[in-house]
């Protein structure tokens, strides 16, 4: 079985934002759980389209299964995050396993 993440690497604090039971992304309702012992590595893009340039902000958090708190959090494409000020989409959330069983889950944040 690997190694836990280590403490030190996750520093951050985020909020997940989970759609209430039968809503969507366009419903406001949002039950909220307050993520700790997580890592956030922001990432600012800019690309070029024809004469403009066009900057993106996106982000990738990881959640170790062991260390990171609440336990048992499973990430989904239908929540979001709010990490320092900004609100991201779940663009796409991986499970990713130790043999058999979870080892830490890493969503890309839109």
């Amino acid at each position: 079985m690997s190694r836990a993440i280590p403490l030190s690497f996750l520093c951050h604090k985020a909020t997940l934002l989970v759609p209430e039971e039968g809503e969507d992304l366009l419903d406001k309702s949002r039950c909220e759980i307050e993520l700790s012992h997580v890592r956030v590595q922001l990432e600012d893009k800019v690309r070029l389209s024809g004469n403009n340039a066009v900057s993106t902000s996106a982000a990738v958090l990881y959640y170790d299964c062991r260390n990171s708190l609440p336990q048992g959090v499973e990430f989904n494409t239908s929540m979001e995050v709010r990490f320092a000020g900004r609100t991201y989409r779940i663009a796409q959330a991986e499970q990713v396993m130790d043999k058999c069983s979870p080892h830490h889950w890493k969503a890309v944040l839109a």
